[in-house]
């Protein structure tokens, strides 16, 4: 495995899923939301309809290769902010090894919307992020 950082728009960076927790809330207000609608309409939110809201709970979103953008499929991890963001990130990265996914993209997560509300500076967000990477088994 290997990791990058890199800037600029996620949408553009080539990967079989990107991967971002969504909230329980059905108007899915953060900027990462937005990349992805303006990139594939609600296409891959519509995918969330009946899912169970469960903290932790992946819902693997299939793309069908009609919508811009240069990821494939979009992973959602339900956050309800009742605990640390590295259980999310490697629950994420859980989903995209069971699916086969050989390349992700990741964008910092709890930074926008849900900035404040469970990590307290951007630094724990960076902390909880490595760490659950980490844990990736």
């Amino acid at each position: 495995m290997s990791t990058s950082i890199i800037s600029g728009s996620i949408s553009g960076v080539p990967a079989a899923a990107l991967v971002t927790c969504v909230d329980s809330s059905t108007h899915h207000p953060g900027e990462i939301d937005n990349v992805i609608k303006r990139a594939a309409g609600n296409r891959f939110h519509n995918q969330l309809a009946g899912t169970p809201v469960v903290h932790g709970q992946t819902v693997v979103a299939e793309g069908d290769g009609t919508h811009e953008g240069a990821f494939e499929n979009v992973i959602f991890v339900w956050d309800t902010l009742s605990g640390p963001l590295a259980p999310i990130v490697t629950a994420g990265l859980n989903a995209a090894a069971d699916k086969g996914f050989k390349t992700v993209s990741m964008p910092v997560m709890r930074t926008g919307d849900m900035n404040g509300r469970f990590e307290k500076t951007t630094a724990e967000v960076v902390a909880q992020m490595a760490a659950g990477v980490a844990a990736f088994r």
